[in-house]
């Protein structure tokens, strides 16, 4: 019904609903659209092996939301959400045999990676010292608007942190670790991003996400991904917003 809504957020997966939340929250009145015949995008499971066993479809693990203040600020614990997260919380197994573990603690980590090289576990505590140092200036823009780039460029060594943010993940790997293994790894966080060894930020990326596993560590959602969705409809729907599936949308353009 024209009128009936004051936001129209299209798309139901978990970014599309937590705007959506947060919206309902500030008292607009909300509905949510979803192409897909359920809601959830990225963190759907489904039933693919047979019938009783869930799959999660696309995302797998829970952190990068465990850096921000949503998950408490929409109660989403309260709807449900159970996180399990192991000791230790990475494996990286190599085809000789070995393997190098991120554990809860930066020096168990370090004591992992110093069979591959001692250089290397060092380079690593600074890159982590570095990273807890810069976490709540990481943290407030993740969850403010970007900055203006002549505030980027005001600290002395901005060049230095803009060049960082720019290169690629396998010239930083080799500017700043000696064993292939440990090359290989971080090289390899940047993928997670979507981002290939020789893509401009990958640097930036495979720091900041091989860092927040060593800080908050990767989390499993009991009972499967879909529940961060569950968990956000839930709250929007104590907030009166609605969400439509099966629903395509042809224009974004508001009409009459």
């Amino acid at each position: 019904m024209p009128g009936a809504y004051q936001a129209i957020v299209i798309g139901a997966g978990h970014n599309g609903l937590t705007c959506a939340c947060y919206l309902a929250r500030a008292g607009l009145k909300v509905l949510v659209l979803e192409r897909y015949e359920t809601y959830g995008g990225m963190t759907v499971s489904e039933q693919l092996a047979a019938p009783g066993f869930l799959s999660d479809v696309h995302a797998s693990g829970y952190l990068v939301a465990k850096l921000t203040p949503a998950p408490d600020e929409l109660g989403l614990a309260r709807h449900g959400l159970e996180l399990i997260t192991p000791d230790p919380n990475w494996a990286q197994v190599f085809p000789d045999g070995r393997a190098f573990i991120i554990g809860r603690d930066v020096e168990e980590t370090a004591r992992s990676m110093e069979q591959f090289s001692r250089a290397d576990a060092d380079a690593w505590r600074g890159l982590y010292r570095r990273y807890l140092a810069a976490k709540p200036e990481i943290v407030a823009n993740m969850t403010s608007t970007p900055r203006p780039l002549a505030n980027e460029f005001a600290g002395k060594d901005a060049v230095d942190r803009y060049r960082f943010q720019f290169q690629s993940a396998r010239s930083w790997v080799e500017e700043t670790f000696q064993s292939p293994e440990m090359r290989y790894f971080f090289a390899s966080c940047a993928l997670h991003g979507a981002l290939a060894p020789d893509d401009a930020l990958g640097s930036n990326f495979a720091w900041l996400f091989a860092s927040a596993v060593q800080d908050v560590g990767v989390s499993i959602v009991k009972g499967g991904m879909h529940n961060v969705s569950r968990a956000l409809a839930a709250e929007l729907a104590d907030h009166g917003g609605g969400i439509r599936v099966n629903a395509g949308v042809k224009s974004g353009r508001g009409e009459g």
